[in-house]
């Protein structure tokens, strides 16, 4: 996985401005956070998650990109409430969070937003962290 990472990174230093292809790398970003972060292999789903946040520093305004910014918080908030680690959870959160202030209208990042917020009251509760439900 690592190795078609670098291929892909590879073409998107060399069309930097190219909304098609950094798509693709944020879907691959995406994709890799999801799989890392089930295996929770957590510091490489947050490497793919900071090459994830670049495409979005650099399409703040993609709501494509931005969605799947979204998608990935959404997974991350289940894998790291699943391993009780809920600061990165968190963190994670004040991610999906930005992407729903700025795409406020989309109903697709608000579905994203009440679903990620149902597993993370479960997650707390499951761990009896009750003032993180607050």
């Amino acid at each position: 996985m690592e190795r078609w990472g670098e291929r892909l990174a590879t073409v998107a230093r060399d069309f930097p401005s190219d909304p098609v292809l950094r798509l693709e790398e944020a879907r691959a970003a995406y994709n890799a956070t999801l799989h890392y972060g089930a295996a929770q292999r957590f510091e490489e789903a947050e490497r793919w998650g900071q090459r994830l946040a670049a495409v979005a520093r650099d399409f703040p305004s993609d709501p494509a990109i931005r969605l799947f910014e979204a998608e990935a918080a959404y997974n991350a908030i289940l894998h790291y409430g699943a391993a009780q680690r809920f600061e990165d959870l968190e963190r994670w959160g004040q991610r999906l969070a930005a992407v729903a202030r700025d795409f406020p209208s989309d109903s697709a990042v608000r579905l994203i937003e009440a679903q990620a917020a149902f597993n993370a009251i479960t997650y707390y509760g499951r761990a009896q962290q009750f003032e993180g439900l607050e």
